[in-house]
């Protein structure tokens, strides 16, 4: 995929979450998604389908999920012992706990 200049380092610019991505690559992406994919009918509302992932699809998400959690270890691990503060502090921001 053109959009990543380091083979050694592919994750990387995933971190910054914001990518340009030419046509090509969109649509590598597009049907390699959309080929671990099953639609099925509704069992009732036969104008909608329901959509799941194949087998393969399965497999493919655990090997993600890997890489994500990974990815996110060495991330995180630069915080060190700062890692509950830093967490106590999202949780902040999202309104959700207050520091003590």
């Amino acid at each position: 995929m053109d959009f990543i200049q380091n083979k050694k380092s592919w994750g990387y610019p995933f971190w910054y979450a914001i990518l340009e991505i030419n046509e090509k690559d969109f649509e590598l992406i597009t049907s390699k998604m959309t080929k671990n994919e099953k639609r099925q009918e509704h069992a009732i509302d036969t104008r909608a389908k329901k959509v799941g992932l194949t087998d393969e699809g399965k497999k493919l998400i655990k090997q993600a999920m890997k890489s994500v959690e990974s990815m996110d270890h060495v991330f995180f691990e630069s915080l060190g012992d700062n890692l509950s503060l830093f967490n106590q502090f999202l949780l902040l921001l999202l309104g959700q706990k207050p520091l003590p």
